[in-house]
């Protein structure tokens, strides 16, 4: 990662050992949200980690877990910044949201 940023070709394809960073921001995320069973929270959370916004049917439907994710209680800058490093890479951001969901369920 060099200037906040990961660099991230078009032929690179995601491979969560090479992200260890973003495991334990996951980690952190999945214990402290643990408490709020909900089948949308991945989505939830990757619309907040790639665009910054949640869509507003689900924030009228969920609030309280909206709250916990937009808090910024648990640190999600790695996560951030591969979305944003990844941008021109749709595989990549695309296995990365298969492994978010996944570690998530």
């Amino acid at each position: 990662m060099t200037n906040n940023r990961y660099t991230i070709d078009s032929n690179d394809v995601f491979k969560p050992a090479d992200y260890a960073d973003i495991t334990d921001e996951l980690i952190l995320f999945r214990q402290s949200s643990s408490a709020f069973s909900n089948s949308h929270k991945a989505t939830m959370f990757i619309s907040f980690l790639k665009d910054h916004m949640i869509g507003t049917a689900l924030v009228n439907s969920y609030p309280e877990l909206v709250s916990h994710i937009t808090s910024r209680q648990i640190c999600v800058k790695h996560l951030e910044l591969l979305f944003e490093s990844s941008r021109a890479n749709l595989s990549f951001q695309k296995d990365l949201e298969t492994y978010i969901r996944h570690q998530l369920e």
